[in-house]
């Protein structure tokens, strides 16, 4: 199921969702593990997804409807991207 996050994220993560070039900033290429503010575990960006990033000008809107352990998938998702760039990270499923 997606829950939106490929409109800016993009199909594997890297910034460059459809509406992402409309985004200031930009979307998150999650797999920069350099670009991210806070600690890149999968318990604190579970956290961003169900708080989102609300001090930006565009802001990331929570996700808080999303139950646990769907959020602790995604962030484990996530930080995957950042362990291998490369490889095939289709955001999954549709």
């Amino acid at each position: 199921r997606d829950n939106g996050c490929r409109m800016c994220h993009g199909e594997v993560g890297r910034g460059d969702g459809p509406i992402a070039a409309s985004l200031q900033p930009p979307p998150r290429d999650f797999a920069d593990a350099a670009a991210f503010k806070n600690p890149h575990t999968v318990e604190a960006i579970a956290d961003t997804i169900a708080t989102g990033v609300p001090s930006t000008p565009t802001p990331m809107p929570p996700y808080a409807h999303l139950d646990e352990r769907t959020r602790l998938q995604l962030a484990a998702w996530i930080v995957s991207l950042a362990a291998s760039p490369s490889a095939d990270h289709t955001l999954e499923p549709r």
